[in-house]
């Protein structure tokens, strides 16, 4: 009699558990299909943002060749010479104001991304690139390709995830002028310093240098 105690109460434990863990499934299920759901959508939001950084960047090459085949200078507008020491972080005003582009320039990747002019004047070929002087090493050889020229033209994002940085690079430049995940990536047309704290860097893409 004893035995068959010991088994009706093993029973009646085992679909308790059973009954809980049902209970549980049906209480963390949905929440862990939600979960994997925004992480797809995420995911594929980002690919539109990087889709639609690679077109305004390449629908932006036509303009900026215009402007400097018309005005014979990266630094000026309708002609005139730009006034600035260091940077000059309004240029995508300057192609719209000459008509070369139809829309302020914006991307959907970071926050408030510009075009910026850099001034090359006080920059050497020893100068080496530290992700936000204007410097690039587009090749990959460890020398410096833009040092001694008149300004550099870049592109400059803020508020990028690494992860998203990398993925700009490898559609740029490429895995081999990349790097890995927390480190700097100071080689190519995309350059990068390591996420801080926060998880977001702030992305530099050459777009030419005069």
């Amino acid at each position: 009699m004893s035995g068959m105690n010991r088994g009706a109460f093993g029973a009646i434990e085992l679909i308790s558990v059973l009954a809980i863990l049902a209970i549980l499934t049906a209480l963390v299920l949905p929440r862990v299909l939600q979960t994997t759901k925004v992480t797809q959508a995420r995911q594929t939001v980002n690919e539109a943002h990087l889709t639609q950084v690679m077109a305004t960047l390449q629908a932006l090459q036509p303009a900026i060749t215009a402007h400097l085949a018309q005005f014979g200078s990266l630094a000026s507008r309708n002609g005139t010479p730009l006034p600035f020491s260091e940077t000059y972080d309004n240029f995508g005003q300057v192609l719209l104001t000459e008509g070369l582009i139809e829309r302020p320039f914006e991307l959907s990747l970071g926050t408030n991304a510009t075009l910026r002019l850099v001034k090359m004047s006080q920059v050497t070929r020893d100068t080496q690139v530290d992700g936000s002087n204007g410097i690039y090493d587009l090749d990959g050889d460890g020398k410096s390709d833009t040092a001694g020229t008149g300004c550099v033209l870049e592109a400059v994002i803020p508020d990028v995830r690494e992860v998203e940085a990398r993925a700009l690079n490898d559609r740029l430049d490429g895995p081999r002028l990349g790097a890995g995940e927390g480190n700097n990536d100071f080689v190519g047309r995309v350059i990068y310093r390591a996420a801080g704290p926060g998880g977001m860097t702030t992305v530099h893409i050459y777009l030419l240098h005069q």
